[in-house]
């Protein structure tokens, strides 16, 4: 998430909805992705993915919080 603008991954989202192509993205991986984003944007990279990205998978997320795998299990 950290690599592109919001604007990029609605972008993106919006662009593979129209394919039918599903999404998926690395999210959390380190402490310091929260932590950069949030720095960079004021939200998080997992609040971003789901806001801005709506991924089908995430994939790794070994450094998440409570609250949110939480915000991963009530994304759908």
């Amino acid at each position: 998430m950290n690599g592109l603008t919001d604007w990029a991954w609605r972008e993106i989202r919006e662009l593979t909805s129209t394919a039918g192509r599903r999404r998926a993205i690395h999210c959390r991986e380190h402490a310091d992705f929260r932590d950069r984003s949030i720095a960079q944007t004021g939200r998080g990279d997992l609040a971003r993915a789901s806001a801005f990205y709506d991924p089908h998978l995430i994939v790794h997320l070994p450094v998440a919080t409570t609250e949110e795998i939480a915000r991963v299990v009530s994304h759908r």
